[in-house]
């Protein structure tokens, strides 16, 4: 057997071995993965179908959505995880899952970054094997991974296949070392200590000694206040929670922590019972958040979800996941628009977010200064009010590094902006890209949010300038006109935007069809006022189908608004049911019915995500094609004019 020898940079330590599954393209473990199963869901992707359970899984880096860590979490819990992590990009978003199963669960697996040339490499290999930060790849054509005798299940009793009535404080002590627990961890026989650095103490001091070992002053400056935290014993949840910001920081290549004003909470999502462990575990702890946390949707409406007949396990799990977060001090906000509410930060605010529109949001339109973080991460920052100085929170980490030029109609439509946002995610990857071409197209604040969210489905960058549009766009062009290396350009026209268009309307076969529609899925992001309001004029002396449901998602502070303005009881004499706390990428059977096969959104984002999610076809155009199908039941698949390859843009 011939083996090939690479040597990468070990962002998490641990051995293992597996049949090698590789991707070009990144992919987003939330709306991409099955929880239960390990099975690659995202229909979009080109490992649609596979199984990661016990594979050594190579991809560039994430992607989409910041929930990922919290669904690899729950791979972990179901003993489908994938035997290592192998990325050729800075990933945080997995990472960040596969650090806190360590810390909480006793669970390692190995976690490796290569250059660009190392990753093409593995393009031939069948089967793998890591050794810390050595990866040996096989091209053998066997069905077996390398050496099956040293094979075994990254799997620990704290997590797997434990007793549901395990006390908070068995979970505590295997988050702080006072009982190692069976693990195996892709570990060939050492124990879990050995493999993830950490230290087998059962005292706070022995936390203390593995981030000093870990770190080192040598490569993270801590202040005096950090370790502090770090070494208060009287205060565990912050204590934990400073441990894994600091390990980040580390793995990301941080030289320090700054403060942050405000944080937004994506962890709240319920994805299964392991994100609920960590939750709850922190709040029985006492903690508590130390700046103004707002939270994101979460995956149950609480006023409605038992009338809903929504599952009464997962609906209580659900909220119980919601309300510990509240617990240690959280706005029960419940959307996963946090730029509407009136705690939006300025311009420069240093902020910790996740939700992944959002924070390109606040990035890009706000000029605020966040990293995407992943599911966790997010939770441990509010609670020690730290965070890694490093990616968007930098000047350095905000700079363009791929241009995209845009030639292509139809700004002034509000169908283009999500198909836009897609297809340049695509073409950007881990990039922040600086888009000409748009520069009198005054998009508004709904056309930028939707822009924003499909851009963030199909990119890990935090961040876009477009010229013309967003606040730094400006000083990003004076830095290009300096720079001394050229970026890459892309082009972009308007048979790009055909295609994804034909892409993301997975329902429709051919372009003169005419599909029957079951149900309107509006509000992926939370609706905004000024949608209420364009949404009951399209809808104003119309009625609903009998034979179709209309569900728009918008925040509590939304509806209240609407309300007063009259909004609300337009849409509701039309047909139209508004549910608040929760949005689209958590709705599921009984509230979308099994008879609803075919769903209709103006979401790039749902239209991306939802064929996987909810195992329903998808019919994407504008708003108001989504208001005429919602009164008719069908709708004529006919491409607009601004989409024709001769279409001029605006200039």
């Amino acid at each position: 057997m011939t083996l090939e020898t690479i040597q990468g940079r070990i962002c998490v330590r641990g051995h293992a071995n597996g049949l090698l599954l590789r991707s070009d393209i990144p992919l987003s473990f939330w709306g991409g993965v099955n929880p239960e199963n390990g099975t690659v869901i995202d229909q979009h992707h080109p490992l649609c179908g596979q199984h990661l359970g016990n594979r050594i899984l190579a991809i560039p880096c994430g992607r989409g959505s910041s929930s990922g860590s919290g669904v690899l979490l729950e791979l972990f819990r179901n003993q489908c995880a994938p035997a290592a992590l192998i990325f050729c990009e800075p990933e945080e978003i997995l990472t960040i899952g596969v650090v806190v199963a360590q810390q909480i669960f006793n669970i390692g697996i190995p976690v490796l970054q290569l250059s660009a040339s190392q990753f093409a490499s593995l393009s031939s290999g069948r089967s793998a094997m890591v050794r810390d930060q050595v990866l040996f790849i096989s091209s053998s054509d066997n069905s077996g991974p390398l050496f099956n005798d040293e094979v075994q299940q990254p799997y620990s009793n704290d997590i797997a296949g434990g007793s549901s009535d395990e006390t908070a404080d068995e979970i505590g002590r295997s988050i702080t070392g006072e009982t190692t627990g069976e693990t195996s961890g892709e570990t060939s026989g050492e124990t879990t200590g050995e493999m993830t650095g950490e230290t087998t103490g059962s005292n706070a001091g022995g936390i203390a000694e593995y981030i000093g070992q870990d770190i080192g002053d040598e490569s993270i400056h801590l202040s005096d206040r950090d370790r502090e935290l770090l070494n208060d014993s009287n205060n565990k949840a912050t204590q934990i929670a400073m441990q894994i910001v600091t390990r980040l920081a580390k793995i990301q290549g941080a030289h320090s922590l700054i403060d942050v004003t405000q944080a937004h909470i994506d962890a709240c999502v319920y994805h299964g019972p392991a994100g609920l462990q960590f939750a709850q575990q922190l709040a029985a702890w006492g903690g508590r958040f130390q700046v103004p946390t707002t939270l994101n949707a979460i995956s149950v409406e609480q006023r409605s979800w038992q009338a809903s007949g929504v599952d009464a396990e997962y609906g209580q799990a659900a909220c119980d996941l919601g309300n510990a977060y509240v617990a240690m001090g959280a706005s029960p906000s419940f959307t996963c628009a946090p730029y509407l509410l009136e705690s939006a930060p300025a311009a420069g605010e240093q902020i910790v977010w996740a939700e992944s529109n959002a924070v390109v949001f606040a990035n890009s339109v706000l000029g605020a200064r966040t990293l995407k973080y992943g599911d966790f991460l997010e939770v441990c920052i509010a609670l020690t009010g730290r965070a890694p100085a490093m990616g968007a929170h930098l000047d350095s980490g905000r700079y363009p590094q791929i241009n995209i030029d845009v030639h292509a109609g139809g700004a002034d439509t509000d169908l283009f902006w999500p198909l836009l946002g897609y297809h340049i995610g695509k073409l950007s990857g881990s990039r922040i890209p600086y888009i000409k071409g748009l520069e009198y197209s005054e998009p508004d604040v709904d056309k930028l949010k939707a822009f924003c969210a499909a851009f963030a489905t199909t990119s890990s960058a935090a961040m876009v300038h477009i010229a013309g549009v967003t606040p730094e766009a400006k000083a990003a062009q004076t830095l290009l006109e300096t720079h001394t290396e050229t970026l890459a350009t892309e082009e972009l026209n308007s048979k790009d935007l055909l295609t994804t268009f034909h892409q993301l309307n997975s329902a429709l076969e051919c372009k003169d069809h005419v599909q029957t529609v079951h149900m309107v899925c509006l509000g992926n992001p939370h609706f905004s006022f000024s949608e209420c309001a364009t949404l009951a004029n399209f809808c104003s002396g119309r009625q609903l189908s009998d034979q179709v449901k209309m569900i728009i998602t918008l925040g509590k502070s939304i509806y209240e608004s609407a309300y007063q303005a009259g909004y609300i009881k337009e849409l509701e004499d039309f047909g139209a049911q508004l549910m608040m706390d929760t949005c689209w990428c958590m709705i599921q059977e009984p509230i979308v019915p099994d008879n609803c096969t075919v769903l209709m959104t103006n979401s790039a984002k749902y239209a991306h995500y939802g064929p996987g999610l909810i195992n329903k076809t998808i019919v994407f155009d504008s708003l108001l094609h989504c208001v005429d199908a919602a009164c008719t039941g069908e709708h004529r698949f006919v491409v607009p004019d601004w989409l024709s390859p001769g279409c001029k843009p605006m200039h």
